[in-house]
């Protein structure tokens, strides 16, 4: 119902809308570390992508803003229904993998970050793989489904 009326032309300017309301803008969403480290990542020619489950025009606005907007993105996606807008893709979980395919990005992957288990079959299809701030109970999870340890990032 929040989108009657709407269609995806108009996305962008909603998008600006609502980093507007954001207390620091697009500095309160994308964290200093992760840029840095997604910079150094793009600096020494490792192959980068992002995949999130953010919509596709916010999460490139965001990169945009800090100056990550080369980076090949994969993002959720909707499409117009019923005079408003829906879901088409969502970029979620096991969906990033064939997602992530279709873009020409498929695995095995060197490393991936995440900061939720719900990343866990993009995490079994990487050689490294990285927790960003994990939620208490996430590090077990993930660790005994893979039946290995993971490396722990804390990037508060």
């Amino acid at each position: 119902m929040a989108t009657l009326g709407r269609t995806p032309d108009a996305l962008p300017a909603l998008v600006e809308e609502f980093i507007r309301t954001l207390p620091l803008g697009h500095g309160s969403v994308l964290l200093p570390t992760a840029v840095e480290r997604l910079q150094a990542h793009v600096a020494q020619g490792d192959e980068v992508v992002i995949a999130t489950g953010c919509l596709d025009v916010l999460a490139a606005a965001l990169l945009r803003q800090a100056g990550l907007e080369q980076v090949p993105l994969v993002a959720s996606t909707v499409r117009p229904l019923l005079g408003g807008l829906a879901r088409d893709q969502h970029c979620y979980g096991a969906n990033k993998i064939p997602m992530l395919a279709s873009r020409g990005f498929a695995p095995p992957w060197a490393a991936t970050y995440t900061d939720h288990s719900a990343d866990l079959p993009v995490l079994e299809l990487a050689h490294e793989r990285f927790l960003i701030n994990p939620k208490p109970g996430c590090v077990t999870r993930i660790e005994n489904s893979l039946a290995t340890q993971v490396t722990i990032l804390d990037w508060r």
